[in-house]
């Protein structure tokens, strides 16, 4: 050890003590020794002793010292203030009770954490795309996380002829068809006549009954769950999926109105054949592509955030 002690407020001078066990060391390694002194010898020579003086009275040397100071700090401590993405109580349940009500049942732990996921995701793409400089309104958030979207994977190749195969036979369970209906549909804005489903059901032209002026709404084929929600909600989604005869049921009430409905046909989930998807599987496909992608660059993007989600353990929403 070579203790050195530098005196600024006079004359520079270097003082070495140098105990008898480092002088033991020391003695082997004269390279050592040489360059030592050779730096000793530049610290007290005039010119330094000026150029120190010079350098200690200039403001701008202390600017510059503090201006360091803060960088290292920003450097050190910076880094580690990342943005906080939360994800509270009331926003998971929110999540939780929207997918279930779509599935009309209870999520699973692994769907329940897909529609956090989600929602994290797409908090994490609307925050990168006010930093890519997208319009920032929570009234286009979608349109935001969609042009991120395709920000990060809009230019996927088209594929191979043999790769539209592969990805099928991969995929096959993925392409089978939910289990679908086909309806009859009567619909009445206000009150319905009382004796409605009796008149229907003994034989009365339903196409001149309702407030109905499409077609598509009266005559409804392969209509699945997913559609069945979105079409008169939750509650009568389940009504219709345990309609057991072909008769008709009703009134369902939805906040449109009044609903009449009849099972006219039920289709059983299949697989497609190669063939038959030809008008859709590129797309599925590019679609995956994209997904990957996604998935990628997202996981990249959460590193700038600081992801906390309350505990949501101890339930679901129905």
């Amino acid at each position: 050890m070579l203790p050195v002690q530098i005196l600024l407020d006079r004359p520079l001078s270097i003082e070495l003590s140098v105990s008898a066990s480092s002088r033991l060391r020391l003695a082997g390694n004269s390279l050592y020794q040489h360059t030592l002194v050779g730096i000793v010898s530049i610290l007290n020579s005039g010119i330094f002793m000026r150029a120190w003086h010079m350098i200690r009275r200039e403001p701008l040397v202390h600017f510059a010292f503090l201006a360091l100071l803060l960088f290292a700090g920003q450097a050190l401590f910076g880094s580690n203030t990342r943005e906080i993405i939360s994800v509270d109580r009331a926003t998971a349940d929110f999540l939780i009770k929207q997918r279930s009500e779509l599935l009309l049942r209870k999520l699973t732990q692994e769907e329940t954490q897909a529609s956090i996921d989600n929602f994290i995701e797409e908090e994490v793409l609307v925050r990168e795309a006010r930093k890519q400089g997208f319009a920032n309104s929570s009234q286009i958030r979608r349109l935001m996380v969609q042009n991120m979207r395709f920000f990060i994977a809009g230019d996927i190749r088209q594929p191979s002829e043999q790769e539209l195969r592969d990805f099928f036979t991969a995929n096959i369970q993925r392409f089978k068809s939910p289990r679908s209906f086909d309806l009859d549909h009567v619909y009445f804005k206000g009150e319905p006549p009382a004796d409605m489903v009796s008149k229907v059901n003994a034989g009365a032209d339903h196409s001149k009954l309702g407030d109905l002026r499409d077609l598509r709404e009266r005559r409804m084929l392969s209509i699945d769950q997913r559609r069945l929600v979105g079409l008169f909600g939750g509650k009568i989604a389940k009504k219709v999926m345990t309609i057991g005869d072909d008769r008709w049921h009703g009134p369902f009430q939805s906040p449109r109105g009044n609903h009449f409905i009849r099972i006219t046909g039920r289709n059983e989930p299949e697989l497609p054949t190669y063939e038959s998807t030809s008008h859709w599987l590129e797309t599925e496909w590019i679609s995956a592509k994209s997904r990957e992608l996604i998935d990628r660059e997202v996981a990249k993007f959460k590193r700038n955030y600081q992801i906390i989600v309350e505990d949501t353990s101890d339930g679901g929403a129905q």
